[in-house]
């Protein structure tokens, strides 16, 4: 969870940075600490959705956001409402997250060591890992399979149907970008 949600912040500040501005970086972190804070807010507010039995469908929520959230930032690229829209659309993926890590952290707060040493090496993973894919794969693919790894952590998390279906909803979109690259970018129109 940790390693998807951290390797598409980096993906997400070098891709938009490109698409509009290199203090876009900012917004995206920004964003993200935002999304990350509500999610872990609203299941402080409302101890009902901290439950251990939907962490696996709010991994699965973030890796179907995430998804939507690299379809919508290419396709607003070029356009002159697109921020305000990514923007709205980058806050749902990291919602999921904290509420997946908050609602980890409370229904097993005595494994909670355990639970932040693996929150600790999946971040470290992931921001070390998404640089290689984003020169092997390109950065709208990288971030297409980071956004399907979400899915495969709730898949192995808890083998729901949820969790099922947006893992194979993210390979069919990352396997048809990779071979049609319907999911692209003309940068002489930015």
């Amino acid at each position: 969870l940790t390693l998807s949600s951290l390797a598409l912040e980096i993906g997400l500040t070098h891709l938009l940075s490109t698409f509009y501005y290199p203090p876009f970086v900012y917004i995206v972190l920004t964003i993200a600490i935002l999304g990350i804070s509500l999610g872990a807010a609203l299941a402080a507010f409302r101890p009902q959705w901290a439950n251990i039995n939907s962490v696996s469908t709010y991994m699965a929520g973030a890796g179907l956001s995430a998804m939507l959230l690299i379809i919508v930032a290419v396709f607003t690229a070029s356009m002159s409402f697109g921020v305000p829209i990514l923007v709205l659309a980058m806050i749902v993926p990291y919602f999921f997250t904290g509420l997946a890590v908050t609602s980890l952290f409370s229904a097993r707060s005595s494994q909670s060591r355990l639970y932040y040493a693996a929150d600790l090496m999946g971040a470290g993973i992931g921001a070390v890992a998404i640089i290689p894919l984003m020169n092997i794969f390109g950065a709208i693919d990288a971030l297409l399979l980071v956004s399907t790894l979400f899915a495969v952590a709730a898949l192995l998390f808890d083998e729901g149907r949820i969790a099922l279906a947006v893992t194979v909803i993210g390979v069919l979109i990352y396997g048809s970008n990779l071979y049609s690259n319907w999911l692209s970018v003309d940068m002489g129109n930015l």
